[in-house]
Parts: structure tokens; sequence; C-alpha cells
């Protein structure tokens, strides 16, 4: 009977050990990459700003070859979008909005997936001589789950991080090979 009683308390310090680092992680999480891209601003913002563009390099594009994928018309500048939906989990389905782009400056898209929370996915363009700085940002809100909050810590912030890296080093690669 006593050991049962201790199993109890070994669970109950562990269930309450993780509740509180859940709620010590944070609400929201930022994802910043930044790479320097060896092509015209003019066409590293052509690139971002064309929803029809991203095969070229994204990250997400390249996971799933038998991926649905629905384009609006246009498929460019705010009120832009595509639908995804994939059997592949790392894939999952959603839905890409543009809602501000600045033309040499910024895109900025709404992200709904349906299967997880909303984010907002920023792109930034900066000429730098012949150059492009890119910077990529994602905002994620994990809400008051701290699992999710955990999960979003130590899993999710680490894969978005190699994705951005991932599509930035691609669309470098995609711009500066020959037409």
């Amino acid at each position: 009977m006593n050991f049962l009683k201790y199993l109890v308390f070994a669970f109950l310090f562990i269930v309450t050990f993780v509740m509180v680092y859940g709620f010590m992680q944070p609400k929201k999480i930022r994802v910043s990459i930044t790479e320097n891209i060896d092509a015209p601003v003019e066409e590293t913002f052509r690139q971002i700003n064309d929803l029809k563009n991203w095969k070229n390099w994204n990250y997400w594009h390249h996971l799933d070859s038998d991926w649905i994928v629905k384009y609006s018309n246009p498929s460019m500048g705010v009120n832009a979008w595509y639908e995804w939906v994939s059997d592949d989990p790392s894939v999952g389905a959603g839905k890409c909005t543009i809602i501000e782009s600045v033309p040499n400056q910024k895109v900025i898209c709404q992200l709904y997936f349906r299967d997880w929370n909303d984010a907002i996915g920023e792109n930034y363009v900066k000429a730098i001589g012949d150059q492009t700085e890119v910077r990529m940002e994602m905002n994620l809100n994990a809400g008051n789950n701290p699992l999710m909050r955990i999960f979003n810590e130590k899993v999710l912030l680490p894969g978005l991080t190699d994705a951005y890296t991932k599509s930035l080093e691609n669309l470098n690669i995609y711009l500066v090979k020959p037409k």
C-alpha cells in the first residue's frame, strides 16, 4: 500500500512539474532568419510576393510531391492566397493569405493551419549593394496550454528555424542559377 501511495505521489509531482514548467515557457514564439541573397531586390521581392513562385524555393513545397494546392487569381499582392492539403503530417492543411505587400520591402501573410494555431509570416527584403537581405519571420501563439508551450519551445521552434534556413538557401540557389 505504501508503494502505491509513493507511486501516486511521484505521478502527481511529475504532472505538477510539467504543468509549472509549461506555464513558464513563452506563450508566443517568434522565429527570425536573415540571409543575404545574390540577386537584386526587385527579383527577390517578385519571388516572395507571388505565391505561385514559392514552389521554386519554399521548404514546405518540397516535402510532399502529392499535396494539393489551389491558388487565387491573381496569385500575388494583397489578398492573394493559396490553400493546401497534404497527407504528410509535417505539411498538413491550411491557407496562406497575403495581408500586406509593399513593393521591394515586405510581404506579410496570415497563416491558417487546420490542426494548429494561426500564425503571421513576415518576409522583409532590403537592397544591400548587388545583394538583397531577406528576413523571414513567423509569430505563433501557443495559448494557455502548457503542453503546447513546451512543444512549441522544444520541437516547433527548432524545426521552423531549420525550415526557414532551408527556404532562404533554396531562394538564393534558385535566383542565382542560370535561367
